[in-house]
């Protein structure tokens, strides 16, 4: 629930929320105006939530009355749910309803969208993407494996510009006896002062995963 000012009409939000819609469709709408914005739409949404459950329970707390037996098919009333919601009526009510009853409302729709969530996240670790199979795929060479921005890098960076150390170490590497040798290969031909944590030397150690796996 927006805390931030204090309680809005519909019509109030409403003309407030055009307000900075028209901003943002104009170009000149800050990120304050976004917040604001933002904290508005979710305030109408928590009060249409309100205004729904509220005709829902006047629904359902309507009951047909029995016809009697002396009355004909004929004479039979029947009543109307008293439909629409008098909606300054629901206003009023939401504005004065305790604190605690709106928390359970927001907590509820909250819990439901971390339920949401984290099923979809389950989903998703059970369904890698195309690029994750495409990560884990094995290999056959290393140097055929680099991207031309890798050899760039890992010549300039990891190898201070010797392209034949480069060269020579990778090509040991793909020829190596198993995955050991080529990781021992790898450290030996790093020149000192060379980060060992350098985003190019974790991709490469990748790529040798990839070959000997």
């Amino acid at each position: 629930m927006n805390k931030d000012h204090g309680f809005k009409s519909l019509e109030n939000l409403k003309e407030e929320i055009d307000s900075r819609l028209k901003l943002i469709f104009d170009g000149g709408c800050s990120l304050s105006d976004m917040d604001s914005l933002l904290a508005d739409i979710r305030e109408l949404e928590e009060r249409v939530i309100v205004i729904r459950y509220k005709a829902m329970e006047r629904l359902s707390s309507y009951e047909q009355p029995r016809e009697s037996d002396e009355q004909t098919e004929a004479e039979a009333i029947v009543l109307e749910p008293e439909l629409p919601l008098n909606i300054e009526e629901v206003e009023m009510d939401f504005n004065e309803e305790s604190e605690s009853n709106q928390i359970s409302l927001i907590d509820s729709i909250e819990e439901l969208s971390r339920e949401v969530s984290v099923n979809e996240d389950h989903i998703e670790r059970k369904a890698p993407s195309l690029a994750e199979r495409l990560e884990s795929k094995p290999i056959n060479s290393i140097m055929k494996a680099l991207s031309v921005n890798q050899k760039v890098g890992l010549v300039n960076h990891v190898f201070n510009g010797n392209d034949e150390l480069f060269q020579t170490t990778i090509a040991a590497m793909d020829s190596a006896e198993n995955h050991d040798r080529a990781i021992e290969l790898m450290s030996n031909s790093i020149p000192n002062g060379v980060d060992k944590g350098s985003p190019l030397l974790l991709e490469l150690k990748e790529l040798i995963e990839r070959r000997y796996q």
